[in-house]
């Protein structure tokens, strides 16, 4: 199947506009596509096939952007880890495949943008570890920000960015 995310706005009887979001399959052919489910917010930024699963990022108004999971049925759709509780979100990116894990980028209350990792559990999906880079520019401490995750050969590739510039 093919995933994929509209966006519509209706106006309703009242003269109001109603946005919402959607994800669909397909399967390619002539047929009609399949409605997966309806979000409030917005679409997701990325989406990974790892397991059996489309892995991606969404937002609704009570957990923020978080990390969710389909198997392609409605009632399969879900929020797969609330990793930074609250309206915040820990805005989930960067998903790459490496040694049978997937790693993303996400942003917790505690240590901000890190490297996460899940086995395709909620018990297996956790912080990697610690990798913020703090430095000093000019009057201020900086605080790096980790992304453009990748595999490379036998390594896990990512950047670290540093305002300037990008550590790899």
């Amino acid at each position: 199947f093919f995933y994929f995310w509209t966006e519509y706005y209706i106006e309703n009887e009242n003269g109001d506009d109603e946005r919402g979001i959607e994800l669909w399959k397909t399967n390619g052919k002539p047929s009609q596509p399949i409605r997966v489910k309806s979000f409030e917010d917005s679409p997701c930024s990325e989406m990974i096939y790892f397991k059996g699963n489309i892995y991606f990022s969404s937002s609704e108004s009570i957990h923020g952007d978080e990390l969710w999971r389909t198997n392609g049925k409605t009632s399969g759709t879900l929020m797969f880890k609330d990793i930074f509780y609250g309206k915040s979100g820990s805005s989930p990116r960067s998903f790459t495949i490496f040694n049978d894990e997937l790693y993303f980028t996400a942003t917790d209350e505690e240590y901000g943008r890190q490297l996460w990792k899940t086995d395709g559990t909620t018990l297996g999906t956790v912080l990697v570890t610690n990798l913020n880079w703090d430095y000093f520019y000019e009057t201020e401490i900086w605080r790096g920000q980790i992304s453009y995750l990748t595999a490379l050969d036998s390594k896990l590739v990512f950047c670290i960015d540093l305002g300037t510039a990008c550590l790899m």
